[in-house]
């Protein structure tokens, strides 16, 4: 290795930094490892995905629970797959859809409104504390929702009184024609 080798010299340069523990990655580095640590824009952060395992978790022992006969429906064959209740017999029992309840077991109850939770809640036959801790869970769920906001790129359709209503603004509104280019064109003859 001469001094004069661009490889060689990184080597070196390489060698004394680790020597010197400096990091190699520019940045701040969290302790230990001399990494730059990474943000988590767009990502589900620790406690989403626990409260995610929880609500499952909570669904799923509750519905391993139950058994068919309790439910009062028939048990068909005597081997059966999963210890208690299956999904589409929950569904049907809740009043929803099985791919809705799946969605729902999978820890997703953000937007689940209070009728389907009491639905649930008669499904799964669960004690007042239990369903204390489901409408708990479903609380925690959406209030992590980011709230939705209305885009209004244009402030011509903003009215004080009324929502954005774009056919109102079109034909009730003395702005629309200066608005629209060509607005006899837009317009339809007749509106109904």
């Amino acid at each position: 290795m001469t001094p004069e080798d661009p490889v060689g010299r990184r080597m070196q340069s390489i060698a004394v930094r680790a020597a010197q523990a400096v990091p190699l990655v520019a940045g701040t580095a969290e302790p230990g490892n001399a990494r730059t640590s990474h943000a988590a824009a767009g990502r589900p952060t620790v406690d989403e995905v626990n409260r995610s395992k929880e609500i499952r978790e909570f669904l799923v022992s509750r519905r391993a629970r139950v058994t068919p006969q309790q439910a009062g429906l028939p048990a068909y064959g005597t081997n059966r797959r999963v210890a208690g209740l299956r999904r589409e017999e929950v569904a049907m029992l809740a009043g929803v859809s099985v791919d809705y309840y799946t969605r729902l077991e999978r820890g997703n109850l953000a937007g689940a409104s209070e009728s389907v939770l009491d639905a649930l809640v008669r499904a799964l036959q669960l004690d007042e504390a239990e369903r204390a801790h489901l409408f708990d869970l479903a609380r925690a769920a959406n209030t992590t929702a980011a709230p939705r906001r209305r885009a209004s790129g244009n402030r011509v359709f903003d009215d004080p009184v009324r929502p954005a209503n774009t056919a109102r603004f079109t034909f009730l509104s003395p702005q629309a024609k200066d608005f629209y280019r060509d607005w006899d064109r837009t317009t339809p003859p007749s509106p109904a």
